[in-house]
């Protein structure tokens, strides 16, 4: 069962980059040729996908949907991850994709992940290991020489296109990190469907995104609604998808960056106990003072149906 999660998880994660890039190719496609404002696109994306996203959550996780917001932790949570993580992280990495490519903007925006392999690394209180610090250089290594082709006296790509870059790359990080234990509470779909929505809002009151002009035809229809279905609430989800696969399982030892960062700072940081009297430790390694059975997961509906075969015995803050 833990293989398969793992394998789902990385299969989700993989699809949901694949996506996003080709969002981008079309996102570049239509800021290019059709004229397409990079805020007014954003706001249409995150809006549609968000009412999508929430639509098809309503039927199969109708409890969580409205359950999300009597849990006022839960619901604070969902709004920092709203404005601070989806909001910018769609916003910016449009803006990457006018000032260079989609091909640039996705190279910039995924030094993100770096980003949450220094935050695993800090919260762990460690040094990368081999595999992590090699990630590490090449990663850095290709952004500097695509920044600068090498050359440490000229910068050859655009400095607003190197500025959203890098705020998209740390939009990526808050994207990945803010969530937290609001996926092992609540599905992805209904977490990236009010987050859509609620940033959507947030940005076309920002931008006052009805001021738009915009003509549409056939291909501007049908790039926006590839980038609101594909790029989008595909993306998003599949993406979470793979993000909370592994924190559901804390021990499997994923060593993905992003999945491991969370994972490190869910079991070292705040002391999680997942596993009950069937698990080989027969549950001892329980912190003290919290009983099998604890009211503390009384706000975790969607993890307690999910995992009926395995019931959780405590939940304890380090």
């Amino acid at each position: 069962m833990n293989g398969q999660k793992t394998l789902r998880g990385t299969v989700c994660a993989i699809l949901g980059g694949v996506c996003w890039g080709v969002s981008g190719t079309v996102g570049q496609y239509l800021f290019t040729q059709k004229g397409i404002d990079s805020g007014w696109l954003t706001v249409v994306r995150m809006l549609c996908a968000g009412a999508i996203l929430l639509a098809a959550a309503a039927l199969r996780y109708p409890r969580e949907v409205s359950g999300i917001w009597r849990d006022k932790k839960a619901a604070c949570r969902l709004i920092l991850f709203a404005l601070f993580g989806i909001l910018p992280c769609q916003y910016a990495y449009l803006e990457a994709i006018r000032c260079s490519n989609s091909a640039t903007a996705t190279v910039l925006q995924y030094l993100g992940q770096a980003l949450v392999l220094f935050w695993a690394c800090l919260k762990g209180r460690r040094l990368p290991c081999g595999k992590e610090a090699l990630a590490l250089v090449l990663a850095l290594g290709g952004v500097f020489l695509l920044s600068t082709h090498g050359s440490f006296t000229a910068l050859y790509l655009a400095p607003g296109a190197l500025f959203w870059g890098m705020m998209a790359a740390l939009a990526l990080f808050l994207y990945t990190t803010l969530p937290g234990k609001l996926l092992e509470t609540y599905p992805a779909p209904v977490c990236t469907g009010y987050g859509m929505l609620l940033g959507g809002i947030a940005l076309c009151l920002l931008l006052r995104a009805w001021t738009y002009e915009v003509t549409p035809d056939f291909v501007t229809v049908l790039g926006v609604a590839e980038i609101v279905l594909v790029g989008t609430a595909a993306a998003f989800t599949l993406y979470l998808q793979g993000v909370s696969d592994p924190l559901r399982l804390l021990g499997a030892g994923q060593r993905g960056a992003v999945r491991g960062a969370l994972a490190e700072d869910q079991i070292r940081g705040r002391g999680h106990c997942r596993y009950g009297d069937d698990h080989p430790d027969g549950g001892a390694s329980c912190p003290a003072g919290k009983e099998k059975g604890s009211p503390a997961l009384t706000k975790q509906p969607f993890m307690k149906r999910k995992q009926k075969k395995q019931p959780l015995a405590c939940l304890a803050r380090g």
